[in-house]
C-alpha cells in the first residue's frame, strides 16, 4: 500500500562523482549528480553549493525538487578538497520545514598543498632544550599488576615520573614468560577525550607477541569511576586543548610530548624489549602524538598515524580550515598573533620534516574536525618512507580499510 503524501517529507537527496577514488588534478571537470525522491507537494527545492577547503564558496544555486538527477560541474583550478553539498527543502511553504543533506568531496592535487607557516627557526633549538629538561628527573617507574582477561599476557597499570608535574600513566601487557630482548614494543595513544587508558587494547597488542603500553594524553589515574573523568573534564580539564596557549612553554601539548618521550623510555628499559623496535600508534589526537614522537625520539622505528590532529594549524594563513583544535586563535588581534606564534611549535606541519622514521597516515575526505587539507599539508612535507590511505567515503574516523592498511603496515615493519 502506498504511503500518503506527508507536506514537507522527502528522501535524503544523493551525491555521486565522475570518477572511483575522488581525486582530480588542476583544470578537470568535476561532475556531480545529485538524486532526489519526488516530493509530496510541488513546493520544493533543492539547492547545493561547493566550498575549498572549508572556507572559499566557488559555486552556490537552488533549483525547483523535482525528482530525479541533477548534473552539477565544477573546474577545480587549484589544490585542495572542494565540498560539495545538496539539500532538499520538500515545501517552502512550511515555517519548519523537514531539509535533508548530503555531502561528498573532491580532492584535487592533494599532494601539492604545503603548510600555512613554516616551523619557527629555533623549533629545534626549543625542543632539544626541552628534551634536556627531561633528563632531570630520573625514569622512575611504579607497576601494580592488574587482572588479565587473557592467562597468557601479563598486564600491568603503570605510572612514570616524568617533567612538568604529570607523570606518565598507562596500561603495560605482556605475553607471560617472554625471554629477554626478544620482543618489539608499540607505544598506543589516545584520541581527544578524557579517559583512562586502555587495558584491552594494550592486552590484545601483547596478544600479537609485543610489548604494549596504552597511556592516557594527561598523566591522570587509571581505573577510576566513570564520574571521576566526567568531572575532570569539566573542571581541571575543560578545554584543555586551549589551554596555556599564550607562551610555548605553558601551552598544554607540551607536557603530552614529552610524556611520549618518557613512556619509550619506561619502553626500551623492558628486559623484554628487543633493543630494536618501537612503534608509535594512534588516531586523531593520538595520530598526532604518534607523528611527534617520532620526529621528538629517533628511537622509534615506525608510526602509524589515523587522521592525525594539530596539522597546518596555520591553515587559515593560506585560505584553508586548520586541523584539530578547532577555533584555537583567539579573536583579539595581539592576542591571536600571540597563540599563532605559539601554536608552530605544536603543529604537526612543523614536526613532520623531522621524522625519519617510515610511517602510515590516515585521511577522511568527508572530515569536518581534522580537516583533509590539513592532513596533507602535514604529510606532505613528512620525512621518511611514507604511505597514505585516503578514504573518500569517511568522516572523523579511521575505517576498516584503513584499520587493515595500519596492521598490514606494522606487520611487515616487524617482518623487516
Amino acid at each position: 500500500m502506498a504511503l500518503p503524501a506527508v507536506p514537507g517529507w522527502a528522501e535524503p537527496p544523493a551525491i555521486t562523482l565522475d570518477r572511483e577514488g575522488a581525486v582530480y588534478e588542476p583544470g578537470e571537470e568535476i561532475m556531480f549528480t545529485i538524486t532526489t525522491a519526488e516530493p509530496a507537494t510541488r513546493h520544493g527545492r533543492l539547492e547545493w553549493k561547493a566550498v575549498l577547503n572549508g572556507t572559499t564558496e566557488i559555486k552556490k544555486e537552488g533549483v525547483r525538487l523535482k525528482g530525479g538527477e541533477t548534473t552539477v560541474t565544477i573546474t577545480a583550478n587549484e589544490p585542495g578538497f572542494i565540498t560539495f553539498t545538496a539539500e532538499t527543502n520538500p515545501d517552502t511553504r512550511l515555517s519548519r520545514p523537514q531539509k535533508e543533506k548530503a555531502a561528498i568531496v573532491a580532492a584535487v592535487a592533494p599532494e601539492q598543498l604545503k603548510p600555512g607557516a613554516p616551523a619557527p627557526d629555533d623549533f629545534d633549538d626549543y625542543w632539544t632544550a626541552q628534551k634536556e629538561a627531561l633528563t632531570s628527573v630520573p625514569m622512575e617507574a611504579k607497576l601494580a599488576p592488574v587482572k588479565s582477561k587473557d592467562a597468557k599476557i601479563a598486564l600491568f597499570d603503570v605510572t612514570v615520573d616524568c617533567f612538568g608535574g604529570k607523570p606518565v600513566t598507562g596500561y603495560y601487557a605482556r605475553p607471560d614468560g617472554a625471554a629477554e630482548k626478544s620482543l618489539p614494543a608499540i607505544l598506543l595513544l589516545q584520541s581527544a577525550g578524557v579517559r583512562e587508558a586502555s587495558k584491552d587494547r594494550a592486552a590484545a597488542w601483547a596478544g600479537k607477541n609485543m610489548l604494549a603500553f596504552d597511556i592516557n594524553a594527561y598523566g591522570i589515574p587509571n581505573g577510576q569511576p566513570k564520574a571521576f573523568y566526567q568531572e575532570l573534564s569539566k573542571g581541571e580539564l575543560d578545554r584543555y586543548p586551549h589551554q596555556g596557549s599564550d607562551s610555548r612553554d605553558s601551552y598544554y601539548f607540551n607536557s603530552v610530548f614529552l610524556r611520549l618521550i618518557r613512556a619509550i623510555d619506561f619502553l626500551t628499559a623492558q628486559p623484554e624489549w628487543d633493543g630494536r623496535t618501537i612503534i608509535a600508534y594512534g588516531y586523531s589526537q593520538g595520530g598526532a602524538q604518534a607523528i611527534a614522537a617520532a620526529a621528538l625520539d629517533s628511537r622509534v622505528t615506525f608510526y602509524a598515524a589515523g587522521v592525525p590532529a594539530l596539522c597546518d594549524l596555520s591553515a587559515d594563513l593560506a585560505g584553508r580550515t586548520p586541523g584539530w583544535p578547532s577555533g584555537l586563535l583567539p579573536k583579539s588581534s595581539a592576542q591571536r598573533t600571540i597563540v599563532r606564534d605559539v601554536v608552530k611549535y605544536y603543529d604537526m606541519a612543523s614536526f613532520a620534516p623531522r621524522v625519519k622514521a617510515p610511517g602510515i597516515v590516515s585521511v577522511g575526505f568527508l572530515d569536518t574536525v581534522c580537516a583533509p587539507s590539513s592532513v596533507y599539508a602535514a604529510y606532505n612535507v613528512l620525512g621518511g618512507e611514507k604511505q597514505i590511505v585516503q578514504e573518500p567515503n569517511s568522516a572523523h574516523t579511521v575505517g576498516p580499510d584503513a584499520v587493515k592498511a595500519f596492521e598490514d603496515a606494522v606487520q611487515a615493519h616487524l617482518n623487516r
